[in-house]
């Protein structure tokens, strides 16, 4: 089937043009937020994470066209990790060379799609700091993805359930939470303020004073 279309060559770099720039937009908004007023700071990281979601959402559970991207084989099911990719690539690279640009879009398009997960979960909460929290958090959230469209195969929405997809957006997001240390490290998040005021006020006066002495 793909054997009959006519091969075309596009680079690597070049499959997710825009991908680059939005990703460096928001790293740029993310930083720029800092210089805000601590309310309206956590509402804009608030409001940017909610859209992130519905986003995601409307890529992976919500049946719309925006479904279409993630693979020309939507009513697959795969629980062997790494199987259906490595399949994917083999026949691109041997039978169907014109295979080559879904198996990357597709690696690099779930890759993507927690890259800003991993990035945002320290900067709206102070509970999650390390990587260990953020893998739970992305693991979790991937698999109950997953968990959806497969029951979403049962009323007429047919998508494809890969553990392969979960092992790539968790990839995702400890790729964007390295980001944040790398770069937004020094800010901790739109809550430190009021998570810091409600630890102080936790403490007892006595046991500050016990310090002192």
């Amino acid at each position: 089937m793909f054997g009959k279309r006519p091969i075309q060559k596009r680079p690597t770099l070049c499959l997710l043009p825009t991908a680059h720039r939005q990703l460096y937009s928001v790293s740029c908004l993310l930083y720029s937020v800092r210089a805000l007023p601590t309310t309206f700071k956590r509402i804009v990281l608030l409001t940017t994470f909610a859209v992130y979601l519905a986003v995601a959402a409307a890529l992976t559970v919500v049946p719309t066209h925006l479904s279409r991207v993630r693979s020309l084989q939507s009513a697959h099911i795969n629980l062997t990790p790494f199987d259906y990719s490595y399949r994917c690539y083999r026949d691109a690279f041997g039978t169907y060379r014109d295979l080559k640009f879904v198996c990357v879009r597709n690696t690099l398009g779930n890759i993507a799609l927690f890259l800003l997960l991993g990035m945002m979960l320290p900067l709206i909460s102070n509970r999650i700091q390390t990587l260990k929290r953020v893998f739970v958090v992305a693991i979790l959230l991937a698999i109950s993805i997953e968990a959806t469209q497969f029951v979403l195969r049962f009323v007429g929405n047919p998508r494809a359930v890969d553990i392969d997809d979960v092992i790539l957006n968790t990839l995702g997001a400890c790729l964007g939470f390295g980001f944040y240390k790398s770069f937004l490290g020094g800010y901790g998040g739109a809550g430190a303020a009021e998570d810091g005021e409600a630890i102080r006020a936790a403490v007892p006066a006595d046991s500050t004073d016990s310090e002192e002495v």
